[in-house]
């Protein structure tokens, strides 16, 4: 893979997204008297580190589902059309599940 590809810059404002998503911004200016190997508090004032990056990746899920129901209407064959709607729809439900299990349950 073309290494400059990858630093497009819709390549760079989707991982700028993510990581917004993610609570990155929350992470940095937030004071937490939290030591950084925690891994999920009860309190919504503030945020782990480790819970950033278990929200972005959980992030990147939902966004490649939606990447997929993107691709649906640009496929040509509709056995691939079926597998990225399909794909993708089981993406987004995941992610949901995800965010719902992390917010609801866990505290």
């Amino acid at each position: 893979m073309n290494i400059k590809r990858l630093f497009t810059f819709e390549n760079l404002y989707i991982a700028a997204f993510l990581l917004v998503l993610s609570g990155i911004i929350s992470f940095i200016v937030g004071e937490t008297s939290v030591p950084l190997t925690a891994a999920f508090t009860s309190n919504l004032s503030y945020q782990t580190l480790f819970e950033t990056i278990i929200l972005f990746f959980i992030n990147v899920l939902g966004v490649s589902g939606l990447f997929l129901l993107f691709r649906t209407g640009k496929a040509n064959d509709v056995r691939v059309a079926r597998t990225y709607l399909f794909t993708g729809l089981i993406f987004i439900v995941v992610w949901y599940l995800l965010i719902y299990e992390l917010y609801y349950t866990v505290a």
